[in-house]
């Protein structure tokens, strides 16, 4: 059981790479919209999970934060999500959170890697 979830991680961490590295040239080359993108894709591919195993969908106020990053403003493209992060209900972050720097370091530690 334990070769096939961390074959399952190794596969899931896989296709983020996939996703960022097919995307990055796509986006502004500014630091902060690459490592917005970076974060956002990480919050898809590895949400976070409640208790009772339910999954949290990325926070509008995570998406938000991406499209403001990378100057992209288009009206609806976050209007599915819910929530202002941090919250019990989704996931990722807000714009102006406080995060911890050990948090910071393995965003960019994980956005190192994806590039």
């Amino acid at each position: 059981m334990e070769h096939g979830f961390v074959t399952a991680l190794q596969d899931a961490e896989e296709k983020a790479k996939t996703v960022f590295k097919a995307n990055r040239d796509l986006l502004p080359d500014s630091d902060d919209c690459q490592s917005s993108f970076a974060a956002f894709i990480c919050y898809v591919h590895f949400p976070r999970c409640t208790s009772d195993t339910r999954i949290l969908p990325v926070c509008q106020s995570t998406c938000t934060n991406l499209l403001n990053a990378c100057d992209a403003h288009p009206a609806t493209s976050c209007s599915a999500l819910v929530g202002d992060g941090p919250s019990s209900e989704c996931t990722g972050s807000g714009i102006a959170l406080r995060v911890p720097a050990f948090v910071v370091g393995a965003v960019v530690a994980v956005a190192a890697a994806l590039r």
